[in-house]
């Protein structure tokens, strides 16, 4: 059975409802690199200053120096992007787009 992330973590306050309603598929953890994969299954597309703040959350609550969260969507949307690894420096915040579809590039900063 897949729980949503509200249900998974209950101290994470998001307004994000389609962040909230996305069910959770899979988390791997590496303890030796210090790195989490979670894989999320969501209806609608989720904004990506949602998942930074999400990321931020889980830094920050669990220490991961890398967080890796991975989307499927039950319905393609027009403007897809496919896989979205986070990577946090301490002066700034990067978005590494890895699959994206070719009329959407999204950049934040």
């Amino acid at each position: 059975m897949e729980k949503t992330v509200k249900e998974v973590f209950k101290d994470y306050n998001s307004n994000s409802f389609e962040l909230n309603e996305a069910k959770i598929k899979a988390v791997n953890l590496f303890k030796k690199t210090g790195k989490i994969e979670i894989i999320l299954i969501a209806n609608k597309q989720i904004k990506i200053a949602d998942l930074a703040i999400f990321e931020k959350y889980i830094e920050k609550r669990f220490g991961f120096k890398e967080i890796i969260i991975k989307i499927e969507y039950t319905i393609t949307p027009i403007f897809t992007i496919i896989e979205v690894n986070i990577y946090v420096r301490p002066s700034n915040r990067i978005f590494e787009i890895n699959g994206f579809s070719p009329n959407s590039v999204a950049y934040s900063e």
